[in-house]
Protein backbone atom coordinates (compact mmCIF):
# COMPACT_ATOMS: atom_id res chain seq x y z
CA UNK A 1 0.00 0.00 0.00
CA UNK A 2 1.27 3.43 -0.81
CA UNK A 3 1.91 6.10 1.72
CA UNK A 4 -0.81 8.25 0.25
CA UNK A 5 -3.46 5.61 0.99
CA UNK A 6 -2.19 5.10 4.55
CA UNK A 7 -2.41 8.83 5.24
CA UNK A 8 -5.99 8.89 3.96
CA UNK A 9 -7.06 6.01 6.28
CA UNK A 10 -5.43 7.68 9.21
CA UNK A 11 -7.19 10.95 8.46
CA UNK A 12 -10.55 9.14 8.20
CA UNK A 13 -10.10 7.51 11.59
CA UNK A 14 -9.22 10.83 13.21
CA UNK A 15 -12.21 12.82 11.81
CA UNK A 16 -15.12 12.72 14.35
CA UNK A 17 -18.81 12.15 13.38
CA UNK A 18 -20.33 15.53 12.60
CA UNK A 19 -23.80 14.49 13.80
CA UNK A 20 -23.48 12.44 16.91
CA UNK A 21 -26.58 10.35 17.86
CA UNK A 22 -27.97 10.02 14.33
CA UNK A 23 -26.84 6.48 14.03
CA UNK A 24 -28.17 5.69 17.51
CA UNK A 25 -31.51 7.24 16.67
CA UNK A 26 -31.76 5.24 13.49
CA UNK A 27 -31.04 2.10 15.37
CA UNK A 28 -33.53 3.04 18.01
CA UNK A 29 -36.30 3.58 15.43
CA UNK A 30 -35.59 0.43 13.58
CA UNK A 31 -35.39 -1.75 16.74
CA UNK A 32 -37.75 -0.50 19.55
CA UNK A 33 -36.99 -1.59 23.04
CA UNK A 34 -39.25 -4.27 24.56
CA UNK A 35 -40.30 -4.26 28.25
CA UNK A 36 -40.25 -7.78 29.64
CA UNK A 37 -41.40 -6.79 33.16
CA UNK A 38 -44.67 -8.52 34.30
CA UNK A 39 -47.47 -6.39 35.99
CA UNK A 40 -47.73 -6.80 39.72
CA UNK A 41 -50.70 -8.92 40.91
CA UNK A 42 -52.72 -7.22 43.70
CA UNK A 43 -54.30 -9.49 46.29
CA UNK A 44 -58.09 -8.55 46.59
CA UNK A 45 -58.92 -10.80 49.51
CA UNK A 46 -62.06 -9.30 51.15
CA UNK A 47 -62.16 -11.82 53.98
CA UNK A 48 -59.17 -10.40 55.71
CA UNK A 49 -58.88 -11.64 59.24
CA UNK A 50 -58.45 -8.14 60.64
CA UNK A 51 -61.85 -7.11 59.20
CA UNK A 52 -63.70 -10.04 60.74
CA UNK A 53 -64.53 -9.21 64.31
CA UNK A 54 -65.43 -12.74 65.35
CA UNK A 55 -62.81 -14.12 67.75
CA UNK A 56 -61.11 -16.79 65.69
CA UNK A 57 -62.50 -19.95 64.15
CA UNK A 58 -63.02 -22.06 67.26
CA UNK A 59 -66.14 -22.88 69.28
CA UNK A 60 -66.39 -19.25 70.40
CA UNK A 61 -66.73 -18.17 66.80
CA UNK A 62 -69.63 -20.56 66.16
CA UNK A 63 -71.28 -19.67 69.46
CA UNK A 64 -71.04 -16.00 68.55
CA UNK A 65 -72.70 -16.58 65.15
CA UNK A 66 -75.45 -18.69 66.76
CA UNK A 67 -76.05 -16.00 69.36
CA UNK A 68 -76.32 -13.29 66.69
CA UNK A 69 -78.81 -15.40 64.70
CA UNK A 70 -80.86 -16.10 67.81
CA UNK A 71 -80.83 -12.42 68.72
CA UNK A 72 -82.03 -11.41 65.24
CA UNK A 73 -84.91 -13.91 65.34
CA UNK A 74 -85.87 -12.92 68.88
CA UNK A 75 -85.85 -9.20 68.04
CA UNK A 76 -88.01 -9.89 64.97
CA UNK A 77 -90.46 -11.77 67.17
CA UNK A 78 -90.62 -8.87 69.63
CA UNK A 79 -91.23 -6.35 66.86
CA UNK A 80 -93.99 -8.46 65.32
CA UNK A 81 -95.60 -9.00 68.72
CA UNK A 82 -95.51 -5.28 69.44
CA UNK A 83 -97.05 -4.53 66.05
CA UNK A 84 -99.89 -6.98 66.70
CA UNK A 85 -100.53 -5.43 70.08
CA UNK A 86 -100.70 -1.96 68.55
CA UNK A 87 -103.17 -3.22 65.94
CA UNK A 88 -105.29 -4.89 68.63
CA UNK A 89 -105.28 -1.77 70.79
CA UNK A 90 -106.44 0.30 67.83
CA UNK A 91 -109.10 -2.29 67.04
CA UNK A 92 -110.23 -2.24 70.67
CA UNK A 93 -110.73 1.51 70.67
CA UNK A 94 -112.59 1.37 67.34
CA UNK A 95 -115.00 -1.27 68.65
CA UNK A 96 -115.53 0.60 71.91
CA UNK A 97 -116.35 3.75 69.92
CA UNK A 98 -118.87 1.78 67.87
CA UNK A 99 -120.31 0.29 71.06
CA UNK A 100 -120.87 3.76 72.51
CA UNK A 101 -122.68 4.73 69.28
CA UNK A 102 -124.84 1.60 69.51
CA UNK A 103 -125.73 2.36 73.12
CA UNK A 104 -126.68 5.90 72.10
CA UNK A 105 -129.05 4.60 69.42
CA UNK A 106 -130.63 2.13 71.85
CA UNK A 107 -131.02 4.82 74.50
CA UNK A 108 -132.79 7.15 72.06
CA UNK A 109 -135.19 4.40 70.99
CA UNK A 110 -135.91 3.31 74.57
CA UNK A 111 -136.53 6.88 75.70
CA UNK A 112 -138.96 7.37 72.83
CA UNK A 113 -140.83 4.18 73.71
CA UNK A 114 -140.97 4.96 77.44
CA UNK A 115 -142.10 8.56 77.05
CA UNK A 116 -144.34 8.29 74.00
CA UNK A 117 -145.06 4.89 72.44
CA UNK A 118 -145.98 2.88 75.55
CA UNK A 119 -148.25 5.57 77.14
CA UNK A 120 -150.08 6.12 73.83
CA UNK A 121 -150.62 2.40 73.27
CA UNK A 122 -151.89 1.95 76.81
CA UNK A 123 -154.50 4.66 76.15
CA UNK A 124 -155.46 3.03 72.85
CA UNK A 125 -155.88 -0.35 74.54
CA UNK A 126 -158.11 1.24 77.18
CA UNK A 127 -160.19 2.82 74.40
CA UNK A 128 -160.45 -0.52 72.56
CA UNK A 129 -161.62 -2.27 75.72
CA UNK A 130 -164.24 0.44 76.33
CA UNK A 131 -165.53 0.33 72.73
CA UNK A 132 -165.81 -3.47 72.75
CA UNK A 133 -167.96 -3.27 75.88
CA UNK A 134 -170.38 -0.69 74.42
CA UNK A 135 -173.61 -1.96 72.84
CA UNK A 136 -174.67 -0.99 69.33
CA UNK A 137 -172.72 -0.67 66.09
CA UNK A 138 -172.25 3.09 65.88
CA UNK A 139 -168.64 2.80 67.07
CA UNK A 140 -167.65 -0.33 65.15
CA UNK A 141 -165.34 1.46 62.74
CA UNK A 142 -163.71 3.32 65.62
CA UNK A 143 -163.25 -0.03 67.36
CA UNK A 144 -161.30 -1.40 64.39
CA UNK A 145 -159.19 1.73 64.17
CA UNK A 146 -158.27 1.79 67.87
CA UNK A 147 -157.67 -1.95 68.14
CA UNK A 148 -155.40 -2.14 65.10
CA UNK A 149 -153.40 0.92 66.14
CA UNK A 150 -153.01 -0.36 69.69
CA UNK A 151 -151.85 -3.87 68.80
CA UNK A 152 -149.85 -3.24 65.63
CA UNK A 153 -146.71 -1.99 67.39
CA UNK A 154 -144.01 -4.59 67.99
CA UNK A 155 -142.46 -4.22 71.46
CA UNK A 156 -139.85 -6.91 70.89
CA UNK A 157 -136.89 -4.61 71.46
CA UNK A 158 -133.60 -5.98 70.10
CA UNK A 159 -130.44 -4.17 71.27
CA UNK A 160 -128.00 -3.09 68.58
CA UNK A 161 -125.46 -5.90 68.42
CA UNK A 162 -122.98 -4.51 65.91
CA UNK A 163 -119.98 -3.92 68.20
CA UNK A 164 -120.84 -6.49 70.88
CA UNK A 165 -120.98 -9.29 68.34
CA UNK A 166 -117.48 -8.44 67.09
CA UNK A 167 -116.10 -8.24 70.64
CA UNK A 168 -117.76 -11.57 71.32
CA UNK A 169 -116.09 -13.11 68.27
CA UNK A 170 -112.68 -12.07 69.65
CA UNK A 171 -113.52 -13.73 72.95
CA UNK A 172 -113.32 -10.30 74.64
CA UNK A 173 -109.51 -10.66 74.64
CA UNK A 174 -109.24 -7.14 73.20
CA UNK A 175 -110.59 -5.66 76.44
CA UNK A 176 -107.71 -4.83 78.79
CA UNK A 177 -109.60 -2.64 81.26
CA UNK A 178 -111.27 -4.47 84.14
CA UNK A 179 -114.01 -1.87 84.60
CA UNK A 180 -114.87 -2.01 80.91
CA UNK A 181 -114.98 -5.81 81.01
CA UNK A 182 -117.46 -5.63 83.91
CA UNK A 183 -119.65 -3.17 82.02
CA UNK A 184 -119.74 -5.32 78.89
CA UNK A 185 -120.50 -8.43 80.95
CA UNK A 186 -123.42 -6.63 82.59
CA UNK A 187 -124.72 -5.54 79.17
CA UNK A 188 -124.61 -9.11 77.93
CA UNK A 189 -126.53 -10.35 80.99
CA UNK A 190 -129.15 -7.61 80.63
CA UNK A 191 -129.63 -8.33 76.93
CA UNK A 192 -129.90 -12.04 77.62
CA UNK A 193 -132.59 -11.53 80.25
CA UNK A 194 -134.56 -9.22 78.03
CA UNK A 195 -134.42 -11.65 75.11
CA UNK A 196 -136.45 -14.08 77.24
CA UNK A 197 -138.90 -11.30 78.11
CA UNK A 198 -139.21 -10.58 74.39
CA UNK A 199 -140.33 -14.15 73.91
CA UNK A 200 -143.17 -13.75 76.40
CA UNK A 201 -144.19 -10.42 74.84
CA UNK A 202 -144.38 -12.07 71.43
CA UNK A 203 -146.60 -14.81 72.85
CA UNK A 204 -149.03 -12.25 74.28
CA UNK A 205 -149.18 -10.30 71.04
CA UNK A 206 -149.60 -13.42 68.95
CA UNK A 207 -152.41 -14.67 71.21
CA UNK A 208 -154.29 -11.38 70.80
CA UNK A 209 -153.89 -11.39 67.03
CA UNK A 210 -155.05 -14.98 66.70
CA UNK A 211 -158.08 -14.25 68.90
CA UNK A 212 -159.22 -11.23 66.89
CA UNK A 213 -161.65 -13.50 64.99
CA UNK A 214 -163.90 -13.32 68.07
CA UNK A 215 -165.12 -9.83 67.20
CA UNK A 216 -163.62 -8.88 63.82
CA UNK A 217 -164.75 -9.53 60.27
CA UNK A 218 -161.99 -11.66 58.71
CA UNK A 219 -162.28 -10.04 55.26
CA UNK A 220 -162.12 -6.52 56.70
CA UNK A 221 -159.25 -7.33 59.05
CA UNK A 222 -157.25 -9.08 56.34
CA UNK A 223 -157.69 -6.15 53.99
CA UNK A 224 -156.55 -3.62 56.59
CA UNK A 225 -153.51 -5.64 57.63
CA UNK A 226 -152.33 -6.01 54.03
CA UNK A 227 -153.06 -2.56 52.60
CA UNK A 228 -152.72 -0.21 55.57
CA UNK A 229 -149.68 -1.67 57.33
CA UNK A 230 -146.74 -1.89 54.89
CA UNK A 231 -144.36 -2.83 57.70
CA UNK A 232 -144.97 -4.22 61.22
CA UNK A 233 -144.31 -1.08 63.24
CA UNK A 234 -146.57 1.16 61.17
CA UNK A 235 -149.18 2.61 63.53
CA UNK A 236 -150.73 5.13 61.18
CA UNK A 237 -154.33 4.24 60.30
CA UNK A 238 -157.18 6.71 59.81
CA UNK A 239 -160.89 6.27 60.30
CA UNK A 240 -161.42 6.82 56.57
CA UNK A 241 -159.31 3.72 55.94
CA UNK A 242 -161.93 1.55 57.70
CA UNK A 243 -164.63 0.19 55.33
CA UNK A 244 -168.13 1.49 55.95
CA UNK A 245 -169.48 -2.05 56.26
CA UNK A 246 -167.01 -3.02 58.99
CA UNK A 247 -168.90 -4.61 61.88
CA UNK A 248 -167.92 -5.89 65.29
CA UNK A 249 -169.48 -9.13 66.56
CA UNK A 250 -170.23 -8.25 70.15
CA UNK A 251 -172.68 -11.11 70.68
CA UNK A 252 -169.93 -13.73 70.60
CA UNK A 253 -169.79 -15.34 74.07
CA UNK A 254 -165.97 -15.28 73.86
CA UNK A 255 -165.89 -11.48 73.64
CA UNK A 256 -165.23 -11.18 77.37
CA UNK A 257 -162.30 -13.57 77.05
CA UNK A 258 -160.82 -11.39 74.34
CA UNK A 259 -161.32 -8.26 76.47
CA UNK A 260 -159.48 -10.02 79.32
CA UNK A 261 -156.53 -10.67 77.00
CA UNK A 262 -156.40 -6.98 76.06
CA UNK A 263 -156.44 -6.01 79.74
CA UNK A 264 -153.64 -8.48 80.46
CA UNK A 265 -151.54 -7.10 77.64
CA UNK A 266 -152.18 -3.52 78.79
CA UNK A 267 -151.11 -4.41 82.31
CA UNK A 268 -148.00 -6.13 80.97
CA UNK A 269 -147.05 -2.99 79.06
CA UNK A 270 -147.25 -0.87 82.21
CA UNK A 271 -145.62 -3.20 84.71
CA UNK A 272 -143.10 -5.23 82.76
CA UNK A 273 -142.22 -3.80 79.37
CA UNK A 274 -141.97 -0.20 80.56
CA UNK A 275 -140.04 -1.18 83.70
CA UNK A 276 -137.62 -3.35 81.71
CA UNK A 277 -137.14 -0.61 79.13
CA UNK A 278 -136.20 1.73 81.99
CA UNK A 279 -133.75 -0.82 83.35
CA UNK A 280 -132.08 -1.30 79.97
CA UNK A 281 -132.03 2.46 79.37
CA UNK A 282 -130.27 3.14 82.68
CA UNK A 283 -127.81 0.31 82.04
CA UNK A 284 -127.02 1.62 78.55
CA UNK A 285 -126.46 5.17 79.76
CA UNK A 286 -124.25 4.00 82.63
CA UNK A 287 -122.19 1.77 80.33
CA UNK A 288 -121.74 4.55 77.78
CA UNK A 289 -120.56 6.91 80.52
CA UNK A 290 -117.94 4.42 81.77
CA UNK A 291 -116.68 3.68 78.26
CA UNK A 292 -116.31 7.38 77.43
CA UNK A 293 -114.36 7.96 80.63
CA UNK A 294 -112.02 4.95 80.31
CA UNK A 295 -111.23 5.53 76.62
CA UNK A 296 -111.32 9.34 76.69
CA UNK A 297 -114.13 9.56 74.15
CA UNK A 298 -116.30 12.58 73.57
Amino acid sequence: MSEENKDQEISNEQIPNPKPGVEDATISLSQPETNNQQPAIINMDTHAQELHKAPGQGWKHYFFEFFMLFLAVFCGFLVENQRERMVEHQREKTLITELVEDLGKDSSYLSWCINSIIPNHMKLLDSAITLLQQPGSEKDRETYQVYLTATAWNFNFAPTDRALSQLRSYGYRLIRNGAVADVISELEITNGVYSRINGHTFELQNDINESAYIFADRAVLGRLLVTEFPYPNDVSINLNDIPLNARVTKTNPEIQSFISKLKKYNFYLATRIKVDYLRILNSSKSAASVLRKEYHLK
